[in-house]
């Protein structure tokens, strides 16, 4: 989700999933320029950030310190032990 359209079509499906599962944690992976567009909304606990367009080039995406970016976000994803994942992008 990185355009504000994006943001604004997923909000209804947040508070879905807020009303159906209400002490659910729910925590959302946005890039850095609209994770501040969901700051504050009670639909969601928290917000992951990953800039994903690190890897829009793909001979850049394979920059060593791009790589390391991307295991960074693997590894945090998998200390974080999520029982469900839900993808909401196209």
């Amino acid at each position: 989700m990185a355009e504000l359209g994006d943001v604004l079509t997923v909000t209804p499906a947040l508070r879905s999933l807020r009303e159906g599962l209400p002490q659910a944690q729910i925590s959302i992976l946005m890039p850095p320029g609209s994770a501040s567009i969901l700051r504050g909304l009670a639909t969601i606990d928290r917000i992951l950030v990953f800039d994903k367009f690190r890897f829009d080039h793909p001979l850049e995406a394979l920059a060593p310190r791009q790589l390391a970016y991307g295991a960074g976000l693997y590894q945090r994803l998998q200390e974080e032990c999520f029982d469900a994942v839900v993808i909401m992008h196209h």
